[in-house]
């Protein structure tokens, strides 16, 4: 990710000819995906795209919001290939700063097909971030989603266009802003069967929510304020992939050496589960392995712990 010192720096240039470039920018991951697709994922080369929307977040860019609306207009394929996990992380906080004041932009956006549900939730999420940051607009943002959600239920016969998952999303964002007097809208999208049950449950579900959480959703999810918070955490995050991917690439190795151990050694006993690799409890009972053959069975995780985080033994089902 980009350094404070940098971003300051690139915020620094002139405004039009910055945005022109990072709209650029964002054309290009379009325009060559079939380029970048056929080659072999590169981190710290191909996040370009990342870096585009979180800076025109930051500019405030309210004229590039189409630019970034765009890149949801892609479909799965492109979307996974370009964010995969960081979707929530990458999006809403730049949707907000550019779309707080285009909230009929945003509405469009919701309400054209072909579009997944998961994509068109990153611009739901600016109305409910509106509704959180800027309690003086409830009202406004109130209009908003009944008008969203009155467009869908004229139009289920639309299978480009209808959206239960969508909707469900809707209801939820509604709650979280303590909208109670849409109870009776959200209730209509149930009785007609057009919210998905896995998303929030049964209606049955959905009324205790609407009576039993009155403070609302006070947690601003993956709003993070500015870029600079916003790189910290992404930041964060990739530190945290890097350390899994090292533990297994150790969790690999270990096993490794247990297997060629195992073969040299002629009094070995080879499980027939497989290595066991999920979270375990201090005090539950295990079976470890060891490098030179040796098994423990039964033994409380604890008292060879130090031994398999040290890569000596490995947990066996």
């Amino acid at each position: 990710m980009l350094p404070s010192d940098k971003v300051r720096t690139i915020l620094e240039l002139p405004r039009q000819t910055l945005l022109e470039d990072l709209e650029t920018v964002l054309q290009d991951g379009i325009r060559r995906y079939d380029y970048f697709s056929s080659k072999d994922w590169d981190g710290k080369s191909y996040t370009f795209l990342y870096h585009a929307i979180i800076l025109l977040g930051e500019l405030r860019a309210t004229e590039s919001l189409p630019a970034v609306l765009d890149q949801l207009r892609q479909g799965d394929e492109y979307m996974e290939y370009w964010f995969s996990d960081w979707l929530d992380d990458l999006f809403q906080t730049p949707l907000y700063h550019m779309g707080r004041e285009q909230l009929d932009v945003i509405q469009d956006f919701m309400q054209e097909p072909h579009i997944e549900s998961h994509y068109k939730n990153q611009a739901a999420q600016v109305l409910k971030l509106v509704g959180l940051l800027e309690p003086e607009r409830l009202e406004e943002v109130k209009e908003k989603y009944r008008e969203i959600i009155r467009y869908f239920l004229a139009r289920t016969d639309d299978e480009t266009l209808l959206d239960t998952n969508l909707l469900a999303f809707l209801i939820g964002d509604i709650i979280g802003i303590r909208l109670l007097d849409m109870e009776p809208l959200a209730k209509e999208v149930y009785d007609r069967e057009l919210a998905t049950y896995g998303v929030l449950g049964e209606w049955k579900d959905i009324a205790m929510q609407f009576a039993d959480n009155p403070y609302g959703d006070n947690e601003l999810n993956w709003y993070y304020g500015d870029a600079f918070k916003q790189y910290d955490h992404l930041q964060e995050m990739l530190d945290n992939i890097t350390l899994r991917e090292r533990k297994e690439e150790e969790r690999m190795a270990a096993e490794s050496r247990l297997k060629i151990s195992s073969r040299n050694s002629p009094n070995s006993w080879t499980p027939d589960e497989p290595i066991r690799v999920e979270k375990i409890g201090r005090n539950e009972r295990v079976t470890v392995k060891y490098l030179d053959g040796t098994v423990k069975k039964d033994v409380k995780y604890k008292s060879v712990e130090d031994d398999v985080a040290a890569g000596k033994a490995v947990l066996v089902v």
